[in-house]
């Protein structure tokens, strides 16, 4: 019964409660349902956010490498990574300018994402929880320059 709790637990974490079960692009779902952090009220949303990245990275990382013994590398279920990288977004104030900035800070992630240019299809390419999370962080930190380049130059 221990090891069911165990296992059911590890996988709502690593599904964002089953979004990542979902049938059609799971990846985009977990980056969605990671989304309502940013509703946070200001005066609590730094902290808040960053103690979510902190502890979902350091729990998710060994669930991780557990499901890959079993399922394929990085397996399309696991959308914990991508709630992580959201998240990593949304710590730059500007993401929460506007509507607008948080649509294209969303679209921006989730292209990198899928697309990973280098040096993220570098990350991709191994094995293990720390770089599946490590390609979807590098997409959140491309998405940020770009974002923040962005705020100072166009607006």
């Amino acid at each position: 019964m221990k090891q069911f709790f165990s296992d059911k637990l590890s996988m709502n974490i690593v599904t964002m409660l089953g979004v990542g079960n979902l049938p059609k692009a799971p990846g985009t779902w977990g980056t969605l349902a990671a989304m309502p952090l940013a509703l946070l009220p200001s005066e609590y949303r730094f902290e808040t956010i960053l103690a979510f990245i902190v502890i979902f990275s350091i729990i998710s990382i060994p669930i991780i490498n557990k499901i890959e013994r079993t399922h394929n590398s990085d397996p399309s279920f696991v959308v914990i990574d991508e709630a992580i990288g959201i998240w990593i977004i949304m710590l730059l104030p500007y993401f929460h300018s506007s509507i607008f900035v948080m649509v294209e800070g969303f679209i921006l992630f989730r292209l990198l994402d899928i697309f990973k240019p280098f040096p993220i299809s570098y990350l991709n390419d191994k094995k293990g929880g720390l770089f599946v999370i490590a390609d979807d962080v590098a997409a959140a930190l491309l998405s940020l320059l770009i974002l923040y380049l962005q705020s100072i130059f166009f607006l």
